[in-house]
């Protein structure tokens, strides 16, 4: 026992004591509020150069196109400046009217030549208006449709056609489908009789405030209302931890092949197997692959506490949850952490190592494409059978139980017993593949020695 210990102390210390270590373990939870502030805060700024469309508007009086140049005046005037700043911070949309022409054929070639523009860059786009836009549903339709195939009758779909080469420039799209909404229901109404200055206050939405769970003070009596929900966090938390085990894993496993490929390569091996059994060197490095991922989960779980605690959301961030997290860790690790070694021992450089590592690693990246689902509908058949399952088991559990309510009583014992299952056998396979592997040189092994080696031991 002694020498497996001394074995996960020196791999343990070898490991945290490093640059790359300390560097990783500030530089990762950087790089995750990173990857989810700076994209939020780029979609939130844009170029501030002009951006001009035209506008051919077929319908009656152009009632359309009207709107759309009144809205652009006065989103110019309030809407595209700092109010702290007084700096540009939106572009300004110009509305150029365009007289549509007379005939088909005239259409089609104003159509080329707005086409052209927006080509040239002048234009970033043109919207075509039809006569039938303002018809409503189960009036016939005040245009007969065209001879080519392409309707454009009272069919809201075909009555705005939005010409562009730029359809991912989506902030103009949203204010231009919001203005002609407005500008169509009004002239609907007017036909109709009714005063849109009447109707349209009754047609605004009302917001949704999301809140939690009622209580009862079981000492006082006293009721204690929902408080206000935080959606984010109930998004966030999960989805952290379910991520800082895939990452932990996978940094752990990764150094680990490289480890014993270098090893085998320098015959330090052979120096180890001297001393010590296959057995007793694997289990060692294992327990200090283990030792080191429970390092960095809690080097990112303790500020993950006091930040939850500190904006009043401790229920998303409970002790028990700390425990499962590292339970699953640690099962997480020993199965994959295993296979890793025996594909390192089954290695003869790194570059072969390349092939074996790629299936391991996409059954671990298994849970990150699933994660969504699993967050919005953590009681499904797909969450149930993901967090029972050894590979998936560790990330979509602790996922699941970071959901309030969280999940059944039986439901995470069973899935640590699945993963602890799971974890034995992959730790006594690669046994079987270490214990051959790590002498082996010169050509490495393909997968079938490598069940071969599993099979005959």
């Amino acid at each position: 026992m002694r020498k497996w210990l001394a074995i996960a102390r020196r791999e343990y210390l070898a490991a945290v004591r490093t640059r790359s270590f300390l560097i990783g373990v500030v530089l990762i939870p950087l790089l995750m509020i990173a990857g989810g502030t700076v994209p939020a805060l780029l979609m939130g700024r844009e170029a501030t150069d002009d951006k001009r469309v035209a506008v051919l508007d077929r319908s009656a009086k152009s009632r359309v196109a009207e709107a759309l140049q009144t809205e652009a005046l006065r989103r110019d005037r309030r809407g595209i400046l700092d109010p702290r700043t007084g700096l540009q911070v939106l572009p300004r949309y110009l509305i150029e009217r365009i007289a549509p022409a007379a005939g088909e054929k005239a259409l089609s070639l104003q159509r080329v030549e707005l086409s052209n523009r927006v080509r040239s860059g002048e234009l970033l786009g043109f919207i075509e208006i039809e006569p039938g836009v303002y018809d409503r549903p189960g009036q016939p339709a005040t245009a007969p449709a065209r001879q080519d195939g392409i309707s454009f009758g009272s069919d809201p779909d075909s009555a705005i056609r939005y010409y562009s080469i730029r359809h991912a420039y989506f902030p103009f799209v949203q204010w231009a489908g919001h203005v002609i909404n407005q500008a169509v229901q009004s002239q609907r109404m007017i036909a109709a009789g009714l005063d849109p200055k009447v109707i349209d206050p009754m047609l605004r939405g009302v917001s949704i405030q999301a809140r939690g769970l009622a209580r009862q003070d079981s000492r006082t009596g006293r009721i204690i209302d929902a408080p206000a929900e935080n959606r984010l966090m109930g998004f966030f938390v999960p989805f952290a931890l379910a991520m800082m085990i895939f990452m932990l894993t996978v940094l752990g496993a990764t150094p680990m092949v490289q480890g014993v490929v270098e090893e085998k390569m320098q015959r330090i091996a052979e120096v180890l197997l001297a001393s010590v059994s296959p057995t007793t060197l694997m289990t060692g490095k294992l327990l200090g692959m283990v030792g080191v991922s429970l390092t960095m989960g809690v080097a990112y779980l303790i500020p993950l506490f006091f930040i939850g605690a500190y904006l009043g959301m401790a229920e998303y961030v409970s002790a028990g949850l700390a425990i499962w997290f590292a339970v699953f860790l640690v099962c997480s690790v020993l199965m994959f952490g295993s296979l890793s070694i025996a594909i390192g021992s089954a290695c003869t450089s790194t570059k072969e190592t390349q092939t074996l590592l790629m299936p391991l690693m996409l059954l671990a990246s298994l849970p990150v494409f699933v994660l969504p689902a699993v967050i919005q509908n953590p009681g499904g058949r797909l969450a149930t059978i993901l967090s029972i399952v050894p590979p998936t088991a560790p990330a979509i559990m602790i996922s699941r139980i970071a959901v309030p309510p969280g999940v059944p009583w039986w439901s995470a014992p069973a899935a640590m017993a699945s993963v602890l299952l799971g974890a034995a056998t992959c730790v006594w396979l690669a046994g079987r593949i270490f214990r051959v592997g790590i002498l082996m040189q010169g050509k490495g092994a393909s997968l079938t020695d490598l069940w071969r080696w599993i099979w005959r031991g």
